[in-house]
Parts: C-alpha cells; sequence; structure tokens
C-alpha cells in the first residue's frame, strides 16, 4: 500500500490485508456517514466491526442469457447451467478471477463453503477443464458484449453491469440461482503507509453523498451500500438481487472466502489454461 492513501480491495482480500497489518484502523467519527450504510454489508467474517474497511459498493453474481436461446427462461436457475455438460450451452462466458470461479464450482459439487482436499482438487480441475470446451471468453466485464455479439448463450455476470443491459435490450435476460447467491463486496481501506487520512475521510464523505451514490449508480456500474439508497431499491429489474441485502431481509448470502490455498488455486488454474 506504500505511496496510496486508500485502496478499494474486495473482501477476502481485506481480511489478507488485516492478518498482515497493512491497515490503518478507521476512525468512524470522521465518516458522517456511516450510520446509512447497509448493516447487511457490514459485521462480516473478513473484519468484524467494521474497524479497517468501509463497503463502498456490492454486487451479486447471475446468468445473463440470451432469450431467443431460452424463450421460456432458463430451463433451471442453477450454477450446473455452467458445469454439467447436460445443462450446459454449446458456449459460454465465464468469470476470469480463479478463486471465485473454482469456489463456484466446489459449492456446485458439494453445497457447503469449506476447505478442500486433494482428491477434490482433482474433481474440480477435471469440471473446469471439460467446462472449458464450452468456455468462450473468461472475462469479468465483458459478458454483455459475448451475449449482444451472440457469441454465447449464457454468461455468468454481475448485477451490477447485467441490470443496466436487460434494460436496454429486451434480447437479453438475468437470473439469480435458486441454490445459492454470491456476493461480493468492494472496500474502502487506508494503507498503514498513509500520512494523509483527513483527506481520505474527506474523500470518502464526498462518495457517500447520496446525490454523489446516485449519479455513480446511473453513470456508471456502482450499487450503493447506503440503506437510503432508495433510487437502487426502487428499481424493478435489480429487484431479483436486492432482496439480498434489503435491510429488513433475512435471506441468506454467501461470500467468498480463502478457503482454498494459493498453491490449490494455482494447480486447478494451471490445469485449465494449459488444456
Amino acid at each position: 500500500g506504500k505511496g496510496y492513501d486508500m485502496i478499494a480491495p474486495s473482501d477476502y482480500v481485506v481480511e489478507y490485508l488485516i492478518k498482515n497489518n497493512l491497515l490503518k484502523k478507521i476512525d468512524k467519527s470522521k465518516l458522517n456517514f456511516y450510520d446509512k450504510l447497509n448493516p447487511k454489508l457490514m459485521d462480516l467474517y473478513y473484519d468484524p466491526g467494521n474497524n479497517y474497511s468501509i463497503p463502498s459498493e456490492w454486487y451479486v453474481l447471475g446468468l445473463g442469457y440470451l432469450r431467443k436461446d431460452y424463450p421460456n427462461g432458463l430451463p433451471e436457475k442453477s450454477w450446473g447451467m455452467l458445469f454439467n455438460p447436460a445443462l450446459m450451452p454449446k458456449k459460454i462466458g465465464l468469470i476470469n478471477d480463479s478463486r471465485e470461479l473454482i469456489t463456484l464450482a466446489a459449492w456446485d459439487k458439494y453445497r457447503e463453503l469449506r476447505e478442500i482436499n486433494a482428491d477434490e482438487v482433482q474433481y474440480l480441475k477435471g469440471v473446469l477443464c471439460e467446462q472449458k470446451k464450452h468456455a468462450e471468453a473468461y472475462t469479468d466485464f465483458r459478458g454483455d458484449f459475448l451475449l449482444r455479439s451472440g457469441n454465447c448463450s449464457l454468461v455468468t455476470a454481475s448485477n451490477a453491469i447485467m441490470w443496466k443491459v436487460v434494460l436496454e435490450d429486451e434480447k437479453l435476460g438475468f437470473d439469480m440461482p435458486d441454490e445459492g447467491v454470491f456476493l461480493n463486496i468492494e472496500n474502502y481501506v487506508i494503507p498503514e503507509a498513509s500520512q494523509k487520512e483527513d483527506q481520505v475521510y474527506a474523500l470518502m464523505n464526498f462518495l457517500f453523498r447520496l446525490d454523489v451514490q446516485e449519479h455513480n449508480y446511473q453513470t456508471g456500474l456502482l450499487l450503493s451500500t447506503r440503506r437510503d439508497a432508495k433510487f437502487m431499491f426502487d428499481e424493478p429489474i435489480l429487484k431479483c438481487s436486492t432482496r439480498f441485502i434489503d435491510p429488513e431481509s433475512d435471506i441468506k448470502v454467501m461470500l467468498f472466502k480463502n478457503l482454498l490455498t494459493d498453491d490449490q488455486v494455482n494447480e486447478i488454474w494451471l490445469a485449465v489454461k494449459g488444456e
């Protein structure tokens, strides 16, 4: 973090940064928006009490599809659409985050988030190598292009990207898997080496202003972490996913965790990329 005064890591990266003493504690008294943050996005496993991180945006992964190929909707709203050869279409688009894709494959098979053993590494390697035969591309941000171009019938993509695409293009659809939804949270943190904390707090207070949040929501990919973001919660197309982070909801979601070792991820991913 040296040379930077504020960075925006994902949830499971925050856990690593805290464990390695790379972050400053947050002075919540300097944040004029703190009480407006969505409690569903706080006090989570990677930073209990949010002593080191502030949730800056969120998204959930879902299934985007071409309506012409699925005129009655997806035959199964399931992660199996990406991993089961009997359900996979000829071409699919996949996320490019190796740890997250492997975790999705493990969840589809075992239905629990836990560490995996050597035999399971071999199984997951086989599943993802077989999946690659259907993979048109691995990309985190171009799933909409893969659908619109007709190159893919199905992609895994975030609701932050897909909601505007579906709103603009009636040929596309988007659904959440029935058997489990994965929530991703990006966070603002202050590196231990920073000497400009007051400026960072001033920037955060600006970025979390409700009008600024709405502007970034309308013009970019930001989904607000404020509980009073009515502009987001009232959007009909987003309701299939905002229900998971509604402060009044008791629906449980999952977060990607560091359940696989770096060696396991590298072993699996090198096998996939080497196919």
